[in-house]
């Protein structure tokens, strides 16, 4: 459940960054921008993951 909330707050984030980058860049986005967004879900995620087995062997 908190992975899922933590990707939701990185994709807000990201689509207000993107918004206001649009108009600088005129819609050309940057990969390394989009590969840090997505690092971060996959971490998110791993996260969740270590902390459920966690409380299952607990």
């Amino acid at each position: 459940m908190s992975s899922f909330i933590i990707f939701i707050n990185i994709h807000h984030i990201s689509i207000n960054f993107y918004k206001s980058r649009w108009k600088m860049l005129n819609k050309r986005f940057t990969l390394n921008e989009i590969q840090l967004v997505y690092i971060l879900i996959v971490k998110a995620k791993m996260v969740d993951m270590k902390r459920q087995s966690y409380t299952n062997y607990n």
